[in-house]
C-alpha cells in the first residue's frame, strides 16, 4: 500500500512538474528546481530535498557570471579603500584615506543628509578615478549604534515602499535615504560628470546601509538613463536585503556587474530575516561573493544563485563580528588620522 502510494505521488509529480529547466520549473507555483537533481519536482517534495538543492524562484536559477569577473585584488585594493573613505566627513579628509589602487583618485564632492527621527547621517562621495577611466560613488555605512538600531528595526517590521528611483518595494530607510541624496544633488551631479566622462564607467561601493544605498544609486542610474548598464560595475560589502523581488529581479536586470561580498557569517546580509524560501518580500539580486574564511587571504566563492538556501544562506545564524571585519581589517579602526571611525 506504502509502495502504491509513493508510486503514485511520483507519478504526479511527473505529470504535474514536467518542466526541463530551472527558469519555467521556479516560475510554476506548483513546482521546485531541485539544483542537486537537475529536476523539476512538485512542491510538496521539498521536504525530501536538501535545502540549499532547493530553488522556488526563477531570480535565483544559476545565472552566467558577468562579464566583469570579481577579483580579490579588486575588491580589497579598490572597493574597500573606497567604501572606507566615505565613511570620513569632508572632502579634504577623505582625500587622505585613498591609498593602494585609489590614491590618484580626484575627490569631487561629499552629499550627507540626515536620514532619519534622530538625525543620524546619510553620505555620498564622488570621485573621478583617472587611472581605470571612471567615475566613483560610494556611500557610508551605518554610523552610532542607534543609525544601526533604527534600520535593523525597519528590517524587523519589514516596512517597505515604492518610489520613482525603483520598481518593486523597498524598505524605508534605504528608500527615503536614497531619495533625500538624490534630491541633494548627487542625481545631477552623477549625470553631469557621466557627460563630461563620455567613456567612462561608474563604478558604485559600499558597506552595510552604503550597500543599500549604492544599489539603489546605481540602479537609479541606470532607469533614469544617465548610464548604459554595460558600464555600471556594483560591489557591496555586507548588504541587507534591500528590497523585495521585484525590486531584486530589476537590480539583476539593469545591473549585470553587481557583486555582493559577504564575510562568513556576516548577520546583515541575512536581514531582512528570510525565514521560508517561498518568501519574497526580502531578496537579494545577484551576484553574491562569499568569503567562508577571515578574509585574509585571496578565496572566495562567487554564487550564481540570487538569493535562496546556497551560498552564504547555508548559515542561518550569523555574527556581527563578521560585519564589523572586511579584509581581514577592523573597519572601525581602519587608517591613520581622520580616516579612524569610531
Amino acid at each position: 500500500m506504502k509502495f502504491f502510494i509513493l508510486a503514485t505521488l511520483f507519478g504526479l509529480s511527473l505529470a504535474i512538474c514536467s518542466h526541463k529547466d530551472c527558469t519555467s520549473c521556479a516560475s510554476d507555483s506548483s513546482c521546485f528546481w531541485d539544483n542537486g537533481a537537475g529536476e523539476c519536482k512538485w512542491v510538496l517534495f521539498q521536504v525530501l530535498s536538501a535545502r540549499e538543492n532547493i530553488i522556488l524562484q526563477p531570480l535565483s536559477c544559476p545565472a552566467s557570471l558577468p562579464a566583469f569577473q570579481y577579483t580579490d585584488d579588486f575588491g580589497r585594493n579598490t572597493v574597500f579603500p573606497f567604501a572606507m573613505a566615505s565613511n570620513v566627513d569632508g572632502v579634504e579628509n577623505v582625500a587622505t584615506c585613498l591609498t593602494g589602487n585609489t590614491k590618484n583618485a580626484q575627490v569631487l564632492k561629499q552629499y550627507t543628509v540626515p536620514c532619519d527621527m534622530l538625525g543620524s547621517n546619510c553620505s555620498a562621495t564622488l570621485f573621478y578615478h583617472p587611472d581605470a577611466n571612471a567615475v566613483v560613488l560610494a556611500f557610508r555605512g551605518s554610523k552610532g549604534t542607534a543609525q544601526f538600531v533604527i534600520e535593523a528595526l525597519d528590517l524587523l517590521f519589514k516596512s517597505s515602499q515604492t518610489a520613482p528611483l525603483y520598481n518593486g518595494n523597498v524598505f524605508k530607510y534605504f528608500s527615503n535615504s536614497i531619495q533625500l541624496l538624490w534630491a541633494a544633488g548627487l542625481g545631477n551631479d552623477l549625470s553631469a560628470q557621466i557627460q563630461s566622462h563620455p567613456n567612462s564607467q561608474l563604478w558604485v561601493f559600499g558597506h552595510s546601509l552604503g550597500g543599500a544605498l549604492s544599489t539603489l544609486a546605481a540602479n537609479a542610474a541606470v532607469r533614469s538613463g544617465i548610464i548604459a548598464k554595460d558600464r555600471v560595475i556594483v560591489s557591496t560589502m555586507g548588504e541587507p536585503r534591500t528590497g523585495d523581488y521585484t525590486f531584486a529581479s530589476e537590480v539583476t536586470e539593469n545591473l549585470p556587474q553587481a557583486y555582493r561580498i559577504v564575510h562568513y557569517k556576516d548577520i546583515v546580509p541575512k536581514m531582512a530575516l528570510k525565514v521560508a524560501l517561498s518568501q519574497t518580500n526580502a531578496y537579494h539580486n545577484n551576484f553574491e561573493v562569499w568569503y567562508n574564511n577571515d578574509m585574509s587571504g585571496p578565496n572566495f566563492a562567487v554564487n550564481d544563485r540570487a538569493d535562496d538556501g546556497s551560498g552564504s544562506n547555508v548559515d542561518i545564524i550569523g555574527d556581527l563580528d563578521s560585519h564589523l571585519n572586511y579584509f581581514n581589517t577592523d573597519m572601525n579602526s581602519y587608517g591613520p588620522g581622520p580616516c579612524t571611525q569610531s
